[in-house]
């Protein structure tokens, strides 16, 4: 799974995909900017994946600035820190525009979702850091890059599993707004349940 261009690594691509094409839909079916933003996001993360932009951009910029080391951070590591985090205030100022603008509903879909990019960011940079910082060996660290894939193909799948709950509803299949509210919490807090009982 640890594998470059492996079948795992295809397969996440194939879930940001269908995530941007949904998010596409409901920016089309409601109106609401917000969901083409957050489509753009995932169609960011799809091209970040697949072609290692933060990684290129990041080894680049390492060199050409000169970046110097920051504790167990890499050169380079600290360049890719530097390109996400551009990338990551442009969408959130995007995010926080529409946010403002937005309807009670989308504000309660923007809470749930950042909370699984967050998580799903979360997963990815801890396992980096801790295996650069303790250096425990091309074994240990296959093991690794393991978990952190595994991990964040599990929080993808819910982001889909969400995603896809929220394009059923608004296709009438659930009723009024308070009741799409409800299956919005629900869907998270069942997600969460899910991941206590896997890890238990």
């Amino acid at each position: 799974m640890a594998r470059d261009q492996s079948y795992s690594e295809f397969y996440q691509y194939i879930k940001e995909f269908w995530i941007f094409f949904m998010l596409i839909i409901l920016f089309i079916k409601t109106r609401e900017g917000g969901y083409g933003v957050w489509g753009l996001v995932f169609l960011y993360i799809l091209f970040d994946d697949s072609l290692r932009i933060h990684e290129t951009l990041g080894g680049y910029l390492s060199i050409k600035w000169e970046l110097p080391t920051l504790g167990v951070l890499r050169v380079r590591d600290l360049g890719e820190f530097i390109v996400s985090t551009m990338a990551g205030i442009y969408f959130g100022a995007l995010l926080i525009f529409f946010y403002v603008r937005g309807t009670r509903v989308y504000k309660q879909f923007s809470k749930i979702l950042l909370i699984l990019i967050l998580l799903l960011a979360f997963w990815g940079m801890f396992f980096d850091i801790f295996n650069v910082s303790l250096e425990l060996g091309l074994l240990v660290g296959r093991l690794l890059r393991a978990l952190e894939e595994g991990g964040e193909m599990i929080v993808m799948d819910f982001i889909v599993w969400y995603i896809f709950l929220v394009i059923v509803s608004n296709m009438g299949f659930i009723k009024s707004r308070t009741h799409y509210l409800q299956c919005c919490n629900k869907t998270f807090y069942c997600s969460i349940i899910f991941l206590k009982r896997l890890l238990v």
